[in-house]
């Protein structure tokens, strides 16, 4: 059974290095399976940090220690497919501290009040911001009215430069199709999209 995160975070204080063994053991496991997915044909990997790149779980120098070693290996694994893409979980994010991972797009809760706007996101990485829509709320009304005024306000943010539009999470298996629909629709018929390359990490 996995460790809830407060659990886990007792185990880094108690037994560092059976935790820091099972670190390694995971990350040797992936970094040998990295290259496999990039030759079965993937155009990269998309790594989570789950509830762990948050303040509520851990400071900045904690995370430093205790998950960026892993992190940048498995990027390195994944190095030279062309669209790696680091989501960083749950508010009070770590983004401006991973903000130089070597990556090609920056995932997160853009909606969470306590985590940085895509505007202020996009000061701070190289690549571009993937999020904008709130995946828990409005993704999931009965009606897209939500979903598009959230677009909206996102491409007032970016000018839609550097902007992926995306949940802040993951999809839900609830999610109203229409809403989604309306989402495409949007994008590609009544809100002009200024295409620019993506900066290489």
């Amino acid at each position: 059974m996995v460790p809830e995160p407060g659990e886990l975070k007792q185990h880094m204080r108690t037994h560092p290095d059976p935790v820091r063994s099972a670190l390694e053991a995971v990350t040797a496991t992936y970094e040998r399976y990295v290259p496999r997915l990039l030759e079965a044909g993937a155009d990269g990997i998309y790594l989570a940090t789950t509830d762990w790149a948050s303040q509520q779980w851990m400071t900045a120098a904690e995370y430093a220690e205790w998950a960026r070693p892993y992190d940048l290996r498995l990027l390195a694994a994944a190095a030279r497919a062309p669209f790696n893409v680091l989501h960083v979980c749950k508010g009070r994010n770590l983004l401006s501290e991973l903000s130089g991972y070597p990556v090609r797009a920056f995932s997160y809760d853009a909606n969470d009040p306590t985590n940085p706007s895509l505007e202020q996101a996009l000061t701070m990485v190289r690549g571009a911001v993937m999020g904008g829509i709130s995946h828990e709320t409005t993704l999931q009304e009965s009606s897209p009215d939500g979903v598009l005024a959230e677009l909206r306000r996102g491409m007032e943010q970016t000018g839609g430069l550097r902007w992926l539009v995306a949940p802040g999470c993951s999809i839900p298996p609830a999610t109203p199709a229409a809403n989604l629909k309306a989402v495409r629709s949007a994008l590609e018929e009544a809100i002009p999209v200024t295409r620019q390359p993506i900066p290489p990490p």
